[in-house]
């Protein structure tokens, strides 16, 4: 990897990715692959890698290409939508939920699952909340005729039901007042509980912007939902850091550097103006905290 600016001469240096990005650009090449031996053998390994650059007309056996970060959410963390069932229900009644919108917190605990557990989960709970959606259609035509159930919007948040003046929502000015709190690694990657409390405090009061009225074209009606589920997750996802005072797998807090096993349980976060945590018991938490006791025990 070199650092742009930091070496004239574009020498290479070596370290976390995340903290070389805190002084500048971070850009890499795979000029050490000199053969055409080397350089087969790397493509047939990871073909997909180089896709990208290619479309981009970049060569990465002889010219540098900018490495950075991205957010992936739910993708390749933890957390997701609450399943309520076998079926992968929800707790909203006809919603279902499969891959990197279920939590995988059930299979994977604190930690990335990786490629391997992620097509596995995604395969499964794919299957299973195919057919729990399927029969909960089915069952609700059963009386033979059409189904006449009043139904609602339960949505409200960037819509027209939640508007609250005639001021248009602003969705540029509020995606850009998110990724301000949510994008800069001093916040959301090194985490503190006073950065990120204050990056909570400035997102919660972003809401009143989601009060005015959506813009009335497809694209604006899309853009403002968007915003106003970045906006929810991102709230969502410092309520849980602040809640959770230890480090645990993905989760970590500068002040609580450890591993404490009384935090052996699962945050549940519920609502939307108002975030409400509660936990969840994990199985054989306390075979794990007896465990760790034992441990210390012995080391001293």
């Amino acid at each position: 990897m070199r650092r742009e600016g930091l070496f004239t001469r574009g020498d290479r240096t070596f370290g976390s990715l995340h903290k070389l990005l805190l002084e500048g650009p971070v850009y890499a090449s795979i000029d050490l692959a000199d053969t055409d031996e080397k350089r087969r053998f790397l493509r047939q390994a990871h073909p997909i890698f180089f896709m990208p650059l290619e479309r981009a007309g970049i060569d990465p056996f002889k010219d540098k290409f900018p490495l950075t970060l991205r957010y992936e959410g739910t993708m390749r963390g933890t957390g997701g939508l609450r399943l309520a069932g076998e079926d992968c229900r929800t707790t909203v009644a006809g919603l279902y939920a499969a891959g990197d919108a279920a939590s995988r917190e059930r299979v994977m605990g604190a930690v990335s699952g990786g490629g391997a557990y992620n097509a596995s989960w995604a395969i499964c709970s794919g299957c299973w909340s195919g057919r729990g959606a399927a029969r909960h259609a089915l069952g609700a035509g059963k009386s033979g005729g059409p189904d006449r159930r009043a139904l609602k919007p339960v949505g409200r948040h960037g819509l027209e039901a939640g508007r609250e003046t005639d001021a248009p929502i602003d969705t540029t000015a509020l995606v850009g007042d998110i990724q301000r709190d949510v994008l800069p690694l001093n916040i959301n990657f090194y985490r503190s509980e006073s950065g990120v409390a204050g990056a909570l405090g400035r997102l919660d009061a972003l809401r009143e912007a989601l009060g005015g009225s959506v813009p009335g074209t497809v694209q604006g009606r899309v853009r403002a939902r968007e915003a106003a589920g970045m906006l929810t997750v991102a709230r969502w996802m410092y309520t849980a850091a602040l809640a959770r005072k230890e480090t645990r797998g993905l989760a970590a807090l500068t002040e609580y550097p450890a591993l404490d096993p009384r935090q052996t349980h699962r945050l549940i976060l519920s609502g939307i103006d108002g975030i409400a945590v509660g936990t969840e018991r994990v199985p054989h938490a306390e075979e794990l905290g007896r465990a760790d006791g034992q441990a210390k025990g012995e080391a001293s």
